[in-house]
């Protein structure tokens, strides 16, 4: 489907490419037994990480955000008064924030994570 795009999208999926080249600060993780996803992650901090879900018209979850939750806490969010972020797959809601522990396993990465992250899915097909 890539070598079809055309305009626009082809334009974005090569900026999306970019993102991951070599010398980029974001790497690619396949998460495809976790969760049918690839993952890409920043590494710099590794505490921020975006899903893209390879089959979209099978879930809700299609892409699914994973933030460093300290910039919200230092802003005088509560992050722990989100829902908590379910621990099964095709449990989240779209564009619903969520709270994560890093204590149990997070199912779209498949391992416990062992740091807060605040959640938000996205539906796009």
């Amino acid at each position: 489907p890539v070598l079809k795009l055309e305009g626009k999208a082809r334009k974005e999926i090569n900026a999306i490419a970019n993102m991951i080249a070599p010398g980029s600060k974001m790497v690619p993780i396949d998460a495809t037994k976790a969760s049918g996803e690839m993952c890409m992650l920043e590494t710099v901090t590794k505490h921020n990480m975006i899903h893209f879900s390879q089959t979209p018209e099978q879930t809700h979850e299609d892409v699914v955000y994973y933030i460093n939750p300290a910039t919200f806490i230092k802003n005088g969010l509560d992050v722990k008064k989100l829902p908590r972020h379910p621990s099964e797959l095709g449990k989240m809601e779209p564009l619903q924030w969520y709270y994560y522990d890093g204590t149990y396993v997070e199912p779209h990465q498949g391992s416990q994570l062992n740091k807060e992250f605040v959640i938000m899915s996205v539906d796009v097909k």
